[in-house]
């Protein structure tokens, strides 16, 4: 084989591994597109609902209208942005901009997830003084304090990118870390009151405190409720965990078939609504009525 012929296949092997990362760029932005107009029409009507309903304004609301308006600004900017990002090239500030509203956008949800896991845990440590302790005012500085923060952390990208994928990696693990300890004692809490309701009951030889077990069962279910946010959240988060830390460390460069991780973050926002609504029956049923208020209204129309 000459020195032609071996050009020649290195041509051909170049143009064959374009194809195949034009394709997998292709397919990657396809997926986005139904993700976003779930976000969009879920974290929506959440948020609208939250605004509208007097009754659903407690502080932990609050932090899930927070959780709901960033997961309908991933959808309404970060994702457009990043097909159109994707589907472009040698467009630096289009790919600036990327980066930084999905840094800015998807830290601001996880650090909400893990300000709500801290919120439980007081409500259930300190169940008598909860009202006391965290007061809606406390509880809108502290989400302006997770906005403000991330948006900061967000424009580091605009400067030293590399250095802004080690801090989001680091800031993700100290919030997960923070979710995991509080639902550790969230679950020692629910596991402790479970056994002193069974002690009360044989005491009592059946007679249990219908109060206590009224009480107890809220526990569990509203420990249950955001665990199963978290758990999701984990699932979707942690192979840009991953990547974000390696390629911050300088031991690997990133690569288009990995980008596949920015739609598993981005898919959590379009799947917490429907863990909203199947999770928090409140909410539930607020949706469903102001669904059926739209549907009766398009059936007269027609």
């Amino acid at each position: 084989m000459n020195f032609t012929d071996m050009n020649n296949d290195h041509t051909e092997s170049s143009h064959s591994g374009e194809e195949n990362e034009r394709t997998i760029t292709i397919i990657n932005s396809a997926l986005n597109v139904p993700l976003i107009l779930m976000s969009i029409l879920g974290n929506g009507l959440v948020v609208v609902i939250i605004m509208k309903n007097r009754s659903l304004q407690s502080p932990s609301m609050t932090f899930l209208f927070s959780l709901a308006l960033s997961d309908l600004l991933v959808g309404l900017v970060a994702q457009p942005l990043y097909i159109a990002n994707t589907l472009t090239t040698n467009i630096h500030s289009l790919r600036l901009a990327t980066g930084m509203m999905a840094f800015f956008l998807c830290g601001v949800s996880l650090d909400t997830v893990t300000a709500i896991s801290v919120d439980r845990l007081m409500a259930l440590t300190y169940h008598l003084r909860y009202p006391s302790l965290v007061t809606p005012n406390r509880v809108r500085y502290t989400i302006m304090l997770i906005w403000l923060s991330k948006a900061l952390t967000s424009s580091l990208y605009l400067w030293k990118m590399r250095e802004c994928h080690f801090v989001v990696a680091f800031t993700t693990v100290m919030s997960l870390i923070i979710s995991t300890l509080s639902y550790l004692k969230i679950y020692g809490i629910v596991r402790h009151h479970r056994l002193r309701i069974d002690a009360q009951q044989q005491a009592f030889r059946g007679n249990s405190n219908a109060e206590n077990v009224a009480h107890m069962e809220r526990l569990k279910r509203s420990a249950l409720n955001m665990f199963v946010f978290y758990i999701v959240l984990i699932l979707c988060y942690f192979p840009m965990y991953i990547l974000s830390t390696l390629h911050g460390a300088s031991l690997l460069n990133w690569k288009t078939k990995w980008d596949f991780v920015h739609t598993a973050v981005f898919m959590n926002s379009s799947i917490n609504p429907i863990l909203y609504c199947w999770r928090l029956p409140e909410l539930r049923a607020a949706v469903v009525k102001i669904l059926r208020k739209i549907f009766r209204v398009q059936t007269h129309q027609n």
